[in-house]
């Protein structure tokens, strides 16, 4: 199954998702969208038989649903680095975001997750059947991949430590 997770309105590429997933051939394939906002009766309306809408849930119950599904897709037209990649990340779903300012620097396209165009409906639908058919040392070869660059990219204690020698670096030169 395949998770996105934020407010549904269409700058977050939820209707372009849905759009994607109605040509995903896989009949076992969910869809689930967590999240609410003031589009979400219309993309309930336009979404198939296999979308099931959550609406909005407390953290712990977004992340037992990631846990369990095997990716994240996060369609978003324009957004900075969002914490739900960094949280997909680490609850081991395989993330396929959108090329949006940020995100391509912790996601190395075809190493640690997918890169798509949000409005690519087709290369959507088909980055989405190439996670379904890898096999599982693929999968889990991402997964690895992806929890070891967050574990190190934003690592608070590492980067506290950069800080503090850079201040002090700076204190030294004076």
């Amino acid at each position: 199954s395949m998770v996105f997770v934020g407010r549904l309105i269409k700058t977050k590429g939820v209707f372009e998702l849905l759009s994607a997933f109605e040509n995903v051939k896989d009949s076992q394939a969910e869809l689930h969208i967590i999240g609410d906002g003031p589009e979400m009766s219309e993309m309930q309306s336009r979404a198939d038989s296999r979308a099931v809408f959550h609406g909005r849930l407390n953290t712990d119950e977004v992340m037992a649903i990631l846990k369990k599904s095997g990716m994240l897709i996060h369609p978003s037209h324009v957004e900075m680095l969002p914490n739900v990649i960094k949280e997909g990340m680490m609850a081991g779903a395989i993330v396929i975001s959108s090329k949006t300012h940020g995100v391509d620097e912790i996601i190395n396209h075809g190493k640690n997750g997918f890169l798509i165009d949000h409005d690519d409906i087709s290369g959507i639908a088909k980055t989405i059947e190439d996670v379904i058919d890898m096999n599982d040392k693929e999968k889990r070869n991402i997964r690895e991949l992806a929890l070891n660059m967050i574990e190190t990219k934003f690592n608070v204690v590492t980067n506290m430590q950069s800080y503090v020698t850079c201040w002090k670096d700076k204190i030294d030169a004076k």
